[in-house]
């Protein structure tokens, strides 16, 4: 459900983006990427926070 909210997507897409991993499922400044995490620890989510520069971020958006 989670995947499905984050990316206004149905389940056979949120199950291709789940199945996808690493999700890159937030692309922001830290003070809204607090208010994800809080999300995915309020659902008990597996997750890996990870800091990226804008090169990664561009070559992340190309993919």
């Amino acid at each position: 459900m989670f995947i499905k909210k984050m990316f206004s997507c149905d389940y056979t897409k949120a199950k291709a983006y789940l199945e996808a991993t690493p999700l890159l499922v937030f692309k922001g400044i830290e003070q809204n990427a607090a208010k994800v995490e809080d999300q995915l620890k309020s659902i008990g989510a597996n997750y890996e926070m990870h800091k990226i520069s804008l090169d990664d971020f561009l070559f992340n958006e190309q993919k």
